[in-house]
């Protein structure tokens, strides 16, 4: 079965670039010219499988064949194939195929004779193989698709599917969302590959360990030199690039594809230096650790991490206290809406007791509590309630996508160990109902991390007094919501965070969190409030601030006060403490500047043991006073070795 997801990965053979672009400009709506090309690519694929070429297209039953083909060899459902089906009809008199007897022989009626007429044809199986593509399956989600296609025309059928085989199995070693990411790291070697080496011939030399390291270290150059030239971050590339070489390694060397390496592969970052100084170079660290405080690449001294540590603190203050204002503002709008709903409008004294614009607004209450998210339809919708759309999603303050920003940023100041991936696997109840994912009493909220592998998935995040007021008021911002999804008997009724694309939209499983500097999130009422606590730096504050870094700010802020790497990791909800974690938390100037200072505090202690008694301990320690001394010696003095550390 051709999963026709992937169309748009597969060259057209038969028709031009300029043929298909004179097609799709037929009509004005992008939507429809989207529907137009997968018809047109779908055609093509048609045409090669059946062996048919340009002269064969005056034949009456082609659309017939056709239509059999969507029916029996992809995967589209009956609706969306017949309005493949009449968009190729449209511009077939642009590419020269006949649709005189399209009444005649296509239709719902004809289906069985265009299914026979279809399976009369001769074909090609490897093309239709071909064209049904290298899949990765997962049993409860999508697949991911393998874009081995050029792979496929420049190396041939036989390498091809051997690198499918190892790839899938690779692939299904991992959860979906780390097996994309996988995916990506193959689509890129792949590209690179093919670019270079255009048959199986030239491949070979790649068989030889000296070619291969100099095939990466060349195209590390000449790719970073890309990368550079379109304005984009060096880190991300190179985190691009070391995902690849471990999938090089992994998949390609271990199973013979490429030989054993030499030498471990080794790509260096280019720094651009400030003025002559070797040691640092320009800005802001603007790494892949990012807090929304702008941290610096140098700590000069105590009074600077200091003024660091108030400013992250400071800003982290500011943006609780916006949450807490959107978060009032949010309930306080819902609260009134469900009360206005319940207010009977049919009793005698109701226009007596509420003014005009009172009376309307307790009128749409109750007609949204009525007939919640019954129609995407402008007109139906503007028919029952009597005004438009976006009035009634700002008149009632409906649920969207940014009605839980400020709850979701509080719950991670309070609890830096929530994730994106844990708040998107949230449940109020499990599949038989059952209330789950949240126990006051036990102070507890569980989720899961699907990166952290299957038996590490589960995740118990300890609750803090704020973070348990905050579950109950997202549970009643989300009800409405929620009991609509349980009449449509739709699954994301028993996850916990839910929204709707403008409020008026059927409401689903919270995606992908954004940033606030995204268009929506930068109109909304948390935003306003941010602008409000941030006064002049609102604006660069908007841009910064983001679920990663919100979770940066609260785990430096644990180091800060604990001067502890494990606590920081304990924070963070990490399941063992590793080092490698903790660096894409931890902004490096911070880490080196506290790693100094215990070397230098351990020195000082050494020197202290060496010269003491002696008239030099003042001058050797740098010390001014003895004042200054006795308070080292106080809080810094070598102690003895623990017990189980001797040798005794």
């Amino acid at each position: 079965m051709i999963n026709t997801a992937a169309y748009s990965y597969f060259p057209s053979v038969n028709f031009s670039a300029s043929e298909l672009a004179q097609a799709r400009n037929f009509f004005p709506d992008p939507k429809v010219r989207t529907t137009l090309d997968q018809g047109l690519r779908l055609f093509d694929m048609f045409m090669v499988v059946t062996n048919l070429k340009r002269e064969n297209l005056d034949d009456e039953l082609i659309m017939s064949k056709f239509w059999g083909f969507l029916l029996v060899e992809t995967d589209v459902v009956y609706t969306h194939a017949w309005l493949l089906l009449t968009k190729v009809r449209h511009v077939a008199h642009l590419l020269g195929i006949n649709v005189d007897k399209f009444r005649d022989t296509c239709g719902a009626k004809k289906e069985k004779e265009c299914r026979l007429a279809y399976s009369r044809v001769p074909k090609n199986y490897i093309k239709l193989k071909y064209y049904k593509g290298w899949w990765v399956k997962y049993h409860d989600d999508k697949p991911i698709f393998i874009n081995l296609v050029v792979v496929h025309h420049q190396y041939g059928e036989g390498l091809c599917e051997k690198i499918y085989r190892r790839c899938r199995d690779y692939i299904q070693k991992f959860p979906r969302t780390t097996g994309i990411s996988k995916n990506r790291s193959i689509s890129i070697l792949m590209r690179i590959v093919t670019e270079h080496f255009w048959n199986a011939e030239e491949l070979r030399l790649l068989e030889n360990p000296l070619e291969m390291h100099e095939f990466f270290s060349t195209t590390f150059n000449i790719e970073y030199d890309r990368w550079l030239e379109q304005g984009f971050k060096s880190k991300v590339f190179l985190s691009d690039w070391r995902a690849m070489m471990l999938v090089v390694e992994e998949v390609f060397i271990t199973h013979g594809f490429l030989p054993e390496k030499l030498f471990d592969f080794t790509f260096h970052e280019r720094v651009e230096l400030a003025g002559n100084n070797p040691f640092q170079s320009q800005g802001e660290d603007k790494g892949i650790v990012s807090a929304i405080t702008a941290i610096p690449l140098h700590i000069e001294d105590e009074g600077a991490a200091q003024k660091l540590y108030h400013q992250i603190n400071n800003d982290a203050t500011k943006l609780r206290a916006a949450c807490e204002e959107a978060r009032e503002a949010t309930l306080a709008n819902h609260r009134r809406r469900i009360e206005a709903s319940k207010v009977d409008v049919d009793s005698p004294g109701f226009s007596d007791t509420y003014s005009k614009e009172e009376q309307s607004y307790i009128i749409l209450c109750r007609k949204w509590a009525q007939r919640p998210y019954f129609t995407n339809d402008d007109r139906e919708f503007e028919n029952y309630f009597g005004a438009s759309k976006t009035y009634v999603r700002n008149a009632l303050g409906l649920l969207d996508s940014t009605t839980l920003l400020p709850f979701i940023y509080l719950l991670i100041l309070e609890c830096p160990s929530i994730t994106g991936s844990w708040l998107n696997n949230h449940r109020i109840t499990d599949k038989f109902g059952q209330k789950f994912g949240f126990d006051d009493e036990l102070n507890s909220a569980v989720s899961s991390k699907p990166r952290r592998g299957a038996k590490l998935a589960r995740q118990v995040v300890r609750s803090t007094p704020k973070a348990r007021e905050l579950f109950p008021e997202i549970y009643e911002l989300t009800a409405e919501a929620r009991e609509y999804l349980k009449r449509e008997n739709d699954p994301a009724h028993h996850y916990t965070f839910l929204s709707t694309a403008t409020g008026i939209t059927r409401p689903k499983k919270i995606p992908t969190i954004r940033g606030m500097a995204v268009q929506g999130n930068a109109q909304s009422l948390l935003a306003m409030r941010i602008l409000d606590q941030f006064g002049d730096q609102g604006s660069v504050m908007l841009k910064r601030i983001s679920l990663k870094r919100v979770r940066v700010t609260a785990a430096v802020i644990v180091y800060f006060q604990t001067n502890s790497v494990q606590a920081m990791s304990e924070a963070l909800g990490h399941a063992d403490y590793n080092v490698k974690l903790i660096d894409k938390y931890l902004p490096k100037a911070i880490r080196k500047f506290y790693l100094g200072r215990w070397i230098r505090l351990f020195q000082n202690g050494m020197i202290l043991e060496a010269f003491q008694g002696t008239q030099y301990l003042m001058e050797v320690m740098d010390v001014n006073s003895l004042d200054e001394m006795n308070e080292f010696i106080r809080l810094h003095k070598l102690k003895p070795l623990p017990p189980q550390l001797t040798l005794e």
